[in-house]
């Protein structure tokens, strides 16, 4: 019995040692954001965890009311976790189906989607940036921003 008394004490600091290394270790994993939405628009990235090589799959939501021109050059890129450029993708969306400006009406969404290999990056955190529309955009663009882990 007294052997058991001893033995208590040290289970719990051996658990509270075990708890701890598991808290440093969850507070050194990175920060994903996969989906961020700015005014009427949302950018999407799925899956948001991936082994190189894989595919994610981006998206662009707009939602009405909003007025676009088909056929202008959207622009996306992605940077590493350092800031340098590791992918660079133009996209011209709606270029057969219409001939004038295109309109979301109010309450109405349109998605834009497409694929980004990611075969040609080594495993870290990447941020997805773009250029939509003529609008105005930063050095970091004018859609809201997501990242993505390549394991």
């Amino acid at each position: 019995m007294r052997r058991l008394l001893l033995l208590i004490p040290v289970l719990v600091l051996a658990t509270a040692l075990v708890l701890s290394f598991e808290s440093v270790s969850a507070s050194r994993r990175p920060v994903l954001l996969p989906q961020h939405t700015i005014g009427n628009l949302t950018t999407k990235a799925n899956p948001d965890v991936i082994k190189a090589g894989g595919t994610v799959q981006l998206s662009l939501t707009v939602v009405g009311p909003a007025e676009y021109q088909p056929c202008v050059p959207v622009h996306f890129w992605v940077d590493d976790a350092s800031g340098h450029r590791a992918w660079t993708e133009v996209q011209f969306w709606m270029c057969p189906m219409y001939k004038g400006p295109g309109t979301i009406a109010p309450g109405q969404s349109t998605t834009f989607a497409f694929n980004w290999p990611t075969r040609s990056l080594a495993p870290g955190v990447y941020t997805v940036h773009g250029r939509f529309g003529g609008g105005p955009a930063t050095d970091s663009g004018n859609i809201p921003t997501v990242t993505v882990e390549i394991q």
